[in-house]
């Protein structure tokens, strides 16, 4: 099973927790999905406990999946990013821009079925 860290707007929290329950070959363990439901009443004790859980998932995942669509501005995405180009967990990116993307531990897909269909092989 692959530990696959998504790093993306919250708004896309739900694709994540879909595919954690219906794709056997992912463990979407990213703790910011659960927290996504509350974080509009976050503080900045609450955002630091978060960004804490965030890098421990991060430096234990194998794969870092950045994933944008059209309008998207990712913020928090970057700083998981670097956190995983860091640890040296594989990075991989769909709907990006941006020169981060050429990054020698940026691999790039057009979509997210290409993305995990390369993960599973």
């Amino acid at each position: 099973m692959i530990r696959a860290h998504p790093a993306s707007k919250v708004k896309h929290a739900q694709k994540w927790l879909d595919l954690h329950v219906n794709d056997p070959d992912f463990f979407f363990h990213a703790r910011w999905l659960k927290a996504s439901k509350t974080e509009s009443n976050f503080n900045d004790v609450a955002f630091e406990r978060l960004w804490g859980m965030c890098q421990e998932d991060v430096e234990n995942a194998d794969v870092v999946l950045v994933y944008a669509e059209k309008g998207d501005v990712l913020k928090g995405a970057f700083v998981e990013v670097g956190m995983a180009l860091a640890y040296g967990v594989k990075v991989v990116e769909i709907g990006c821009e941006g020169s981060w993307v050429n990054h020698e531990g940026v691999t790039r897909f057009e979509t997210l079925e290409e993305a995990l269909d390369s993960l599973r092989s």
